[in-house]
C-alpha cells in the first residue's frame, strides 16, 4: 500500500473543476471515446491500487478518478505499482496503466501541483514492464455462437443484446467502438456504418445484409429517437433512451450473456477473433482484414490468426506418437 490517504479521496463534495483536473485534461486531450474510455479504466485501476479501494464496489468510476489526489504521487508510488502489477498482468498492460499515469503526472507538472523534478522522476525513472506473453483468447465456434444468440431474453432489452451481439459478430469493431455508436453514425442506405476509433481514427465499416436485418429489427425497439445506438437499460429490462453504454458495459453484458449461454472463458477481444478469423478461413486477405479491424499495421492483425496455431498442432499430430 502507498501512503496515499483514502480520506483524501472521494469524499469530498466538490471536486476541482474540469479545467484544473489533471486527470480530466488528459483525458479530454486523447482523440476519441475509444481511448478515453480506454485510458480512464487504466486510471481506475492505478487509483484503486493507490488507495487499496476494491474497484468492483466503484459505483462512478469517472467521479472516483477525478477526485483522485494525482498531485500527491511520487516516484516510488509508481515504481510499486509497476512491481505489483507485474505479477499479475502482462507487460502490455502494465504498460498501459503506466503511461496513463505518467501523462496525468505531466498534467499536475503544467499546473503547478507537481513539481518538475516529481513528475519527471515518475515520467522518467520508472521503466516500463519488458516482455510478451501468448496471445490470449479464441475465436468462438458456431455452436457457440448459436448458444448466445439463444440466451438473448424477449424483452427490449434482450433485443439490445441480440444486436450488439450480431453487430460484435458481423462487423469485428471494438466494444468501446460499439459504446460510442449514435444513430447519426448509420447510413442505412449505403449499408456502411461510421466507426470512431483508437487514435481519432474515423473508418467506415460495411454491414453484411443478416446485420441490416437484425439492424432494423433493434430499431423497431429503440426507435429512431436521436443519440446512442446502443443505451442502458434498467434492471428490469426497460431501455433508457439518451443513457450510453461505456465500452466496459458492452463486455460485462457479453459475459452475462456467456454464462447463461454455457459459452466459458470469453474474452474482451473474442468477438474480433472470431471476425478475423472467419474471414481469413474463408480466404480473405489479412490487408483487407486488417482495414476492416482498424488496425494500422497487418502485424496487430496477425495476432488475430489463428490458422497458424491450428496448423501446428495438424503438424504434431502427424508424429503419430
Amino acid at each position: 500500500m502507498v501512503a496515499v490517504e483514502a480520506a483524501d479521496l472521494c469524499a469530498a463534495s466538490e471536486l476541482a473543476p474540469l479545467d484544473t483536473n489533471p486527470a480530466a485534461i488528459y483525458l479530454g486531450s486523447l482523440g476519441s471515446e475509444v481511448s478515453r474510455d480506454t485510458m480512464l479504466a487504466a486510471l481506475a485501476q492505478a487509483a484503486a491500487f493507490f488507495s487499496g479501494t476494491d474497484l468492483a464496489q466503484v459505483a462512478d468510476r469517472k467521479r472516483f478518478v477525478f477526485a483522485f489526489p494525482w498531485h500527491m504521487l511520487r516516484y516510488q508510488h509508481v515504481q510499486k505499482l509497476r512491481a505489483d502489477m507485474g505479477a499479475r498482468y502482462a507487460p502490455a498492460t502494465i504498460n498501459k496503466t503506466l503511461a496513463a499515469v505518467k501523462r496525468v503526472a505531466v498534467e499536475c507538472r503544467r499546473l503547478g501541483t507537481m513539481s518538475a523534478d516529481d513528475a519527471a522522476a515518475i515520467g522518467q525513472d520508472v521503466p516500463p514492464a519488458r516482455g510478451s506473453r501468448t496471445h490470449r483468447g479464441r475465436a468462438l465456434s458456431a455452436i457457440e455462437v448459436q448458444s448466445l444468440r439463444e440466451a438473448c431474453a424477449a424483452s427490449a432489452a434482450g433485443e439490445r443484446n441480440r444486436f450488439l451481439l450480431e453487430l460484435l459478430l458481423a462487423t469485428g469493431i471494438r466494444r468501446a467502438e460499439a459504446a460510442s455508436l449514435t444513430l447519426g453514425s448509420l447510413r442505412v442506405d449505403a449499408k456502411e456504418l461510421t466507426v470512431m476509433g483508437k487514435g481519432n481514427k474515423q473508418r467506415m465499416v460495411p454491414m453484411s445484409g443478416s446485420l441490416c436485418d437484425a439492424l432494423a429489427r433493434w430499431l423497431q425497439t429503440r426507435g429512431t429517437t436521436p443519440g446512442p445506438l446502443l443505451c442502458k437499460s434498467t434492471t428490469s429490462g426497460t431501455l433508457l433512451l439518451g443513457k450510453r453504454m461505456t465500452g466496459g458495459a458492452v463486455f460485462s453484458l457479453m459475459r452475462r450473456l456467456a454464462s447463461r449461454a454455457g459459452v466459458a472463458g470469453l474474452g474482451p477481444h473474442d468477438f474480433r477473433r472470431t471476425f478475423a478469423s472467419t474471414l481469413m478461413d474463408k480466404g480473405v486477405d489479412i490487408k483487407t482484414v486488417s482495414r476492416l479491424l482498424g488496425h494500422s499495421s497487418v502485424t496487430t492483425t496477425e495476432k488475430y490468426d489463428r490458422r497458424p496455431e491450428r496448423a501446428m498442432r495438424e503438424a504434431v499430430e502427424k508424429l503419430g506418437m
